[in-house]
């Protein structure tokens, strides 16, 4: 089957023209998936998050020694960099004064959140320790197989929006928060000496600040975006996938369509895609949601309870915002996965089981087990699974917070 010609591939399934051309054929090892979201692999890549060699193929074979030692190189002077950053906020709460403590312990925070993203992702695009390249390939050969013999229409024009509209509003705030943090540092003299340290105020220190703080709001933004991107797309393809189970049932009179296992087996491979995607990005909303958290608490506190001049206020009330929608955002678009991934339970309710087959009966029954059983989602490092209960529960543990600061 794998040497037919496309042509003759599509024939043999009874495929819809434009099916064919939504899903599109390939036999040159590239991924379909990754030609849909380049722009944001590209972005990535450049935030040290990916490797330049695989924004194209699924196939290592195809990636150049070159290219894989530059990448590899690169990613190490980024983390290098950011350990530097680290290592040198880190050092600055020894010497900073009263004053500018409370800054600098807001700063050392957030560059720690950025080198955890960081190693999180070092290890999501290990070819020997990471799922993310195991994920492509089994869209690859898996999804996009048999999404085609069963005639499901591929979201390829909202992909391809989603995805346009995320490295969009990505570039503005990291243009925004670059801009802001520059000059911040250029009229305010004590945040200067804070990010400027252990320099001087000099023209080298401030271009050299101002390349930090576009890798660092890089590395603090693209990784969010593609992980909404990712939840976005499985998100759309359950939902795709529930509109055409439901479709098959209504037009089979409400009974157990003869595709059913085709389509049952299709659902536990999706759900496989989630969990294997979710060995990898559970750390990451574990570090999101964490240092989110741990920096929301923080602002909060220092908005409450302590005095401070106006601008002061305004950037801690900045950044317990930012911490709030960064965990609104990323834990949202994983929860709307969750919800998609159990829709088909609705449809299958519907079913009349009134003179249906035994072998219909057993399939039906492993599908309810599935649905009903382990919950199919993103978690946090494999303790919570990311639900809207999930969100309303950090909702309210925000709202105690402030309400317990409020009265004592």
């Amino acid at each position: 089957m794998s040497q037919d010609t496309p042509i003759t591939y599509f024939e043999e399934m009874k495929v819809k023209p434009e099916v064919v051309e939504a899903w599109g054929d390939d036999s040159a090892q590239t991924s379909k998936l990754k030609k849909l979201i380049r722009p944001l692999l590209i972005a990535m890549a450049l935030c040290g998050c990916y490797n330049f060699s695989d924004i194209m193929y699924i196939v290592h074979g195809h990636s150049c020694n070159a290219k894989n030692a530059l990448s590899s190189i690169y990613r190490f002077v980024y983390l290098v960099i950011i350990l530097i950053m680290c290592i040198k906020y880190g050092v600055c709460l020894h010497y900073a004064s009263s004053e500018n403590k409370l800054l600098n312990v807001l700063a050392f925070l957030w560059v720690l959140s950025l080198l955890s993203s960081f190693i999180v992702y070092l290890k999501t695009t290990s070819r020997q320790f990471g799922n993310l390249e195991k994920c492509f390939k089994t869209w690859e050969e898996d999804i996009v197989r048999e999404s085609k013999e069963l005639g499901l229409r591929c979201p390829i024009s909202v992909i391809k929006s989603r995805m346009k509209w995320a490295v969009t509003v990505a570039t503005v705030v990291i243009v925004t928060n670059v801009a802001g943090l520059t000059l911040q540092a250029e009229m305010y003299p004590e945040l200067a000496s804070i990010h400027y340290f252990p320099l001087q105020n000099s023209i080298g220190a401030k271009i050299g600040f101002s390349v930090l703080a576009v890798m660092a709001s890089a590395l603090w933004i693209i990784p969010q975006a593609y992980a909404m991107v990712l939840s976005r797309i499985l998100t759309l393809l359950f939902e795709i996938f529930t509109e055409k189970l439901e479709q098959d049932i209504c037009s089979d009179r409400c009974t157990v369509p003869n595709n059913f296992q085709k389509l049952r087996l299709l659902h536990l491979k999706l759900s496989k895609l989630v969990s294997d995607l979710d060995k990898d990005l559970s750390w990451f909303y574990a570090a999101d949601i964490g240092f989110g958290t741990g920096l929301g608490v923080f602002s909060l506190y220092q908005i409450m309870k302590t005095t401070m001049d106006t601008f002061t206020l305004i950037l801690f009330m900045f950044w317990f915002l930012a911490s709030l929608a960064i965990i609104c955002f990323a834990s949202t678009f994983a929860a709307f996965t969750h919800e998609a991934a159990h829709g088909p339970l609705d449809c299958i309710y519907n079913i009349n089981v009134q003179d249906i087959s035994v072998e219909k009966l057993a399939q039906l029954n492993l599908f309810l087990s599935k649905l009903t059983g382990t919950q199919i989602g993103f978690t946090t490092s494999g303790l919570l699974t990311i639900t809207k209960e999930f969100i309303l529960t950090l909702a309210g543990v925000f709202l105690t917070y402030l309400a317990v600061l409020y009265t004592l």
